[in-house]
């Protein structure tokens, strides 16, 4: 069985408009081609606390700031230095990374998760072969999909928890 994480790009382009508000430059900035110290720092910030925080996988994060893999090694190779001797940098980072925290709740219950879907209508169905595995910070539920329920249920998923820090796996 395969998992694939399907979040990771909704949550690169979260990172990336926290940081932009907080930078104060206009939304979708960061994939452009400017090298203005502005949105190269955003830039970086964005590509490293989606490195750091969530273990999004480096071709993601390119794929979504329209960079090669290779610019994304560079940013994590320059962030502790840049972080310990640039003040700067380590400001808006901080920033970034606290907006981006307070801006979804992180925190729920197994039980209100389990509330929160059966409330959606996305319960275990049977003869399952998807499933699909939702994290909420250290909480993780399963729900058991079948092939022709599964694009609601992801969907369903998605609009319940668009307030919280969450990923989302399916395995097939």
């Amino acid at each position: 069985m395969k998992k694939i994480a399907i979040t990771d790009t909704e949550s690169v382009k979260n990172i990336c408009n926290t940081a932009t508000k907080v930078v104060g430059i206009r939304k979708g900035s960061l994939s452009s081609k400017t090298r203005k110290q502005k949105t190269h720092l955003a830039r970086m910030v964005a590509s490293n606390i989606s490195l750091i925080e969530k273990g999004i996988h480096y071709n993601t994060i390119a794929e979504v700031l329209k960079r090669d893999r290779s610019s994304i090694y560079h940013y994590e190779k320059q962030h502790h230095n840049l972080y310990s001797t640039w003040d700067i940098y380590r400001r808006l980072f901080n920033k970034v990374y606290n907006a981006y925290s307070n801006e979804k709740k992180a925190h729920l219950k197994e039980v209100d998760l389990k509330d929160l879907l059966k409330d959606a209508g996305i319960y275990n169905r049977e003869n399952a072969k998807v499933f699909i595995d939702i994290k909420v910070r250290e909480v993780c539920v399963r729900v058991k999909s079948t092939y022709k329920h599964f694009t609601a249920d992801i969907e369903n998923i998605k609009r319940v928890l668009n307030d919280y820090v969450h990923d989302i796996y399916i395995e097939l």
